[in-house]
């Protein structure tokens, strides 16, 4: 059986706070960003969330689902 994760990520677009959602295969992704698993510890998730650089979100403006997770060119 497959772990599944959903994760509510807070950021703020412009100038207003806003929840975004995020599902297994675009968390998969963007923990894969930073050599991490959905079966690693919140902890070093956590701390991997909020030192993240360089990327971009592709978010459904209507659902604040998050589609996408692209790395930005350094």
């Amino acid at each position: 059986m497959k772990n599944c994760v959903t994760a509510h990520l807070c950021a703020e677009i412009e100038g207003k706070q806003v929840w975004l959602t995020a599902f297994t295969d675009v968390m998969e992704n963007f923990l894969a960003k930073v050599h991490l698993l959905i079966h690693d510890t919140s902890d070093q998730i956590k701390e991997a969330v909020l030192t993240m650089e360089n990327i971009t979100l592709v978010i459904d403006s209507v659902s604040n689902f998050i589609l996408e997770v692209k790395e930005n060119d350094a």
